[in-house]
């Protein structure tokens, strides 16, 4: 009895005001789990403090053939090993699991300072700890032969997976795959020279210096090394900050659908609100015969919206929930849960009084007379 009482007092309209806060408060959700992942790859793009990336392109007399390229590369990863900062080839293509599409591999030539490698889980989950053993991304996992330990056949090749990589990225798609060049026998590491003499000759063979101290001089030093072998390092600013495509389209898809959903929940709960406040026309003019002042009927507003708001909130985390069970994600439910949440509950209030403040001209303007006239 009173269930349909409360239901009876808020109407139709006050449900659909309620289902309004939810579809705001959910969509509050996703916004501030998005900023939440693209603060976090943000972070993990500016571990080093120092990094520059550069193609290699031959400017010889002579056209560069695939065998002068495989024999350039030793003078390269020689010239590569002398600098005092780390180095890793980018987005070498390798072919995964006899893919069509080859997946793109990071293979770090250097090491001089402590290269910064994080784990989901620190154990090495491959049972041959010798050599040719890769470090992948999560979404990778479901790629890997699950014998003897996870496997991952790039080429004709069975390799170890050394370790799974924790996942920032914004869309927590992670196909990274990270090769240490001293971990790999002379088998993987001729397949490797072939891939990148192969993007040496197609002037897309990238490098990357990086570390947390000044490298300006080491750039200076692989310009020249680079020029003595008729190779020019072309700077390279990537458009995005993140590992794929996906995540750069994830990043710009979401900026702009979210903003958009936003606006369109909150122009939902403005508009719901009006007919909620005309269907309650002959109650706040009781109220005002029964002494009520327009504050007064302004604060009551306030109050049903609060009441509205918070079952509306604890709805949109359950639904929250569903999503990341369904899609088996449950960032969102990081150890800044609580600050994602009261976040969310501030932004909830906000469109809460701006809905009741849009309102309290419609208050003033109700005259008890009237709605009596109209209820006649």
């Amino acid at each position: 009895m009173k269930l349909y009482n409360k239901i009876n007092r808020y109407g139709i309209i006050g449900i659909l005001f309620m289902i309004g806060f939810i579809i705001s408060s959910f969509v509050l959700v996703n916004t501030v789990d998005v900023a939440s992942r693209i603060t976090k790859e943000n972070k993990a793009n500016k571990a080093y403090s120092s990094k520059e990336s550069f193609f290699l392109n031959y400017y010889g007399t002579e056209p560069l053939s695939t065998d002068n390229a495989i024999l350039m590369m030793d003078d390269i990863l020689k010239s590569l090993n002398e600098l005092s900062c780390n180095v890793s080839f980018a987005d070498v293509g390798v072919c995964v699991n006899n893919q069509i599409d080859d997946m793109f591999m990071e293979i770090v030539v250097n090491q001089k300072d402590d290269f910064i490698l994080y784990l989901a889980n620190e154990d090495e989950i491959c049972s041959n700890s010798g050599t040719n053993r890769l470090y992948i991304g999560e979404s990778l996992i479901n790629s890997t032969i699950h014998q003897e330990g996870s496997i991952l056949k790039v080429f004709d090749q069975q390799l170890g997976i050394g370790g799974i990589l924790k996942n920032d990225n914004a869309s927590n798609i992670d196909y990274r795959i990270i090769a240490f060049w001293d971990d790999c026998d002379n088998d993987f590491k001729q397949y490797l020279y072939d891939e990148m003499a192969n993007r040496l000759c197609s002037g897309i063979l990238r490098i990357e210096l990086y570390s947390n101290s000044s490298i300006d001089n080491e750039i200076n030093v692989l310009k020249l090394k680079m020029s003595e072998l008729s190779l020019e390092c072309e700077e390279y600013t990537p458009v995005y900050e993140g590992n794929d495509y996906q995540n750069y389209w994830y990043r710009f898809y979401n900026k702009i659908f979210i903003s958009a959903c936003v606006v369109f929940s909150i122009f939902t709960c403005f508009s719901l609100s009006y007919l909620w406040i005309s269907s309650r026309k002959k109650e706040i003019a009781t109220r005002k015969v029964h002494g009520y002042s327009n504050i007064q009927v302004f604060m009551l507003l306030i109050s049903d919206i609060i009441k509205m708001s918070i079952p509306a909130i604890i709805i949109s985390i359950f639904l929250e929930l569903l999503y990341c069970i369904v899609f088996n994600d449950y960032g969102f439910f990081d150890i800044w849960f609580i600050v994602k949440l009261l976040v969310i509950c501030a932004g909830m209030l906000v469109i809460g009084f701006l809905c009741a403040f849009n309102l309290i001209k419609k208050i003033s303007a109700i005259s008890p007379i009237v709605v009596i006239r109209e209820g006649v």
